[in-house]
C-alpha cells in the first residue's frame, strides 16, 4: 500500500528490488517494536480477562530466529 500512495519515495535511477526489500524489512521491524510495545502494557495492565495462552517452545525459537535474521 505503501509504494501505491507514494509511488515518488521510490527513486527511479536505482534498482527497484533494494529499496522494496528494505521498506518491508523496515515495516517488519516497526511491526516487530509496535509487538514489544504491546507486551509491556499487557503485562502492566490487569491479564485477569486474558485467556491462558500454552508456551510454544517452537513458536518463540522461529520468532527469536526471525528477530535476529532481521537485525
Amino acid at each position: 500500500m505503501k509504494i501505491i500512495e507514494k509511488p515518488d519515495a521510490f527513486d527511479t535511477s536505482k534498482a527497484f528490488s533494494p529499496w522494496f526489500y528494505s521498506l518491508a524489512r523496515n515495516m517488519v521491524k516497526n511491526e516487530y517494536k509496535k509487538m514489544e510495545v504491546r507486551k509491556v502494557m499487557d503485562t502492566e495492565s490487569d491479564t485477569s480477562h486474558i485467556v491462558n495462552r500454552e508456551f510454544n517452545p517452537m513458536h518463540s525459537a522461529e520468532e527469536q530466529l526471525f528477530k535476529t535474521t532481521l537485525v
